[in-house]
């Protein structure tokens, strides 16, 4: 057994004895095993499976050796992760799933509703999965003291042929062993301050029932567990060891479901942007898999609300750990390292997938007719009514007064109403429009931030003695975009 050197894209093996067969009819084998390549630049040239990856063979030394096949085809390229699969879907877990509102004036935390989504992972072939050595009869993928030595047998992991004969006292020491198992990460971006993303700790049937817990083996079961960091490696040398897992912080369970499912915030690594890595545990490389996590949304609306978003909080997924961050970052052209850990993965993710939004608290009342010509004026009061006798958390906000019309005026700002309008009338949230809108006559669209506001429209003929007429403003549906999209429904 000889250990192979890297130097740039080649690995030379030095002093190797080539000695003739023993006898006629039989031939030497010379095994070369766990070789990789960074295929990222080979990739996208045709059909997934068909750009193939070539190796150049050439023997240097005293003796000539003839090599029949000197540049033989060693693999081709697929991607691991399916475009068309990979993805969000709904709580449920029944099909494809679409950005949520959640308002920003009202409390959001794990098991309540509404819940986010499903992250799912999904392999586009069997081998794609892989745990950190091969899953055996009678102990976890995890054991200690792991071989994988027969010669020409296929072994299904990340490390691939691993053997003790070289001698040493760190990883190194037992060759070929990877530094942990497949993993897979969620990177969350543009979520907003004071918004805590949590994600489950193992994967799911959906947000309602666990998955099974660790498997007992043998097991096809697919399981994966969330773990500290996209590079922290599975034990030390001479051991698989156990992957550095997080512990659930909570568990959240539904009436009648046994299965609790556990859950954790995620990493922050910027501000906006958070960060889930999780790695399998045991997998069943005869078929296609996917390993779906939960994914939730928590933040407490009266100590600090979280600001709307103008854009969606989204996720992308990949594989982990990418080759993007700090030490990973690959210069164009480099593919080998002697000292960062094994297996590495390509930058390239799923697309920025829209996750959920935070609407503003509004309310939005029409006035279908002010006037302040023709001897009329017009009275308009706007009541803020989230003080109530049932409980709710009373809000306070500005009314922006729209006015659509004959000699409109630039939008008028009111100051802060609070909940029940315990303030002075005038000038805080009852206006004439013969002060705000002079000569005015057409509607007005008042966009209140806090909910359930009510208005009032008073007109009146000259003095007291004139002739009134008084309506109440229409609460307009709001959240939904252009209110052409679906017919006006309207509420006093």
């Amino acid at each position: 057994m000889f250990a192979g050197v890297v130097q740039a894209n080649q690995v030379v093996f030095y002093g190797i004895p080539i000695m003739p067969p023993s006898s006629t009819g039989s031939a030497r084998i010379f095994r070369i095993t766990n070789l990789r390549v960074n295929a990222n630049t080979l990739a996208g040239g045709g059909l997934a499976g068909t750009t193939a990856v070539v190796a150049s063979i050439a023997i240097n030394g005293t003796t000539s050796v003839l090599v029949n096949n000197n540049v033989p085809t060693v693999g081709y390229i697929q991607s691991g992760l399916s475009s068309a699969s990979t993805g969000i879907r709904n709580t449920s877990n029944t099909g494809g799933g679409s950005a949520p509102n959640f308002n920003q004036c009202n409390n959001a935390s794990v098991g309540t509703s509404p819940n986010l989504a499903i992250l799912r992972f999904a392999d586009t072939f069997g081998t794609a999965f892989k745990t950190r050595v091969a899953p055996m009869a009678s102990s976890t993928a995890f054991a200690g003291n792991v071989l994988q030595n027969v010669p020409g047998f296929t072994y299904n992991s990340e490390s691939g042929f691993v053997t003790n004969l070289i001698s040493g006292a760190t990883n190194s020491a037992w060759a070929g062993l990877s530094d942990y198992g497949t993993r897979l990460k969620a990177v969350f971006n543009n979520v907003p301050a004071n918004v805590t993303i949590y994600v489950t700790t193992s994967n799911v049937v959906n947000l309602f029932q666990a998955a099974a817990t660790a498997p007992a083996y043998p097991s096809t079961a697919p399981y994966a567990q969330l773990v500290l960091t996209e590079t922290a490696s599975d034990g030390a040398g001479g051991s698989a060891g156990t992957p550095p897992v997080v512990t659930p912080t909570n568990y959240v369970q539904t009436a009648g479901l046994v299965n609790l499912i556990g859950y954790a915030p995620a990493t922050m690594v910027a501000p906006g942007q958070y960060e889930a890595v999780w790695e399998v545990m045991n997998t069943n490389t005869a078929t296609l898999e996917n390993f779906d996590f939960g994914v939730y949304v928590a933040y407490n609306a009266t100590a600090s609300s979280p600001v709307p978003t103008t854009t969606p909080a989204t996720v992308t997924l990949s594989y982990a750990p990418t080759a993007t961050e700090g030490a990973f970052a690959i210069a164009a052209g480099v593919a080998a390292s002697s000292t960062l850990t094994v297996p590495r993965f390509s930058d390239a993710a799923s697309a920025a997938i829209p996750l959920f939004n935070i609407v503003p608290c509004t309310t939005t009342l029409l006035f279908p007719f002010i006037t302040n010509q023709a001897g009329y004026d017009t009275g308009i009061a706007l009541m803020n009514t989230s003080q109530d006798p049932f409980g709710t958390t009373p809000q306070t906000g500005t009314c922006q007064m729209n006015f659509f019309g004959q000699n409109a005026p630039a939008p008028v700002v009111t100051p802060a109403i609070p909940a029940g309008n315990n303030v002075a009338p005038a000038g805080n949230y009852a206006f004439l429009a013969s002060m705000i809108a002079p000569n005015f006559e057409g509607y007005m669209i008042a966009v209140c931030n806090f909910q359930l506001a009510h208005g009032l429209a008073f007109l009146q003929e000259g003095g007291s003695s004139g002739v009134a007429v008084g309506y109440v403003g229409l609460v307009v549906p709001t959240g939904t975009g252009k209110r052409t999209t679906t017919p006006e429904q309207l509420d006093q």
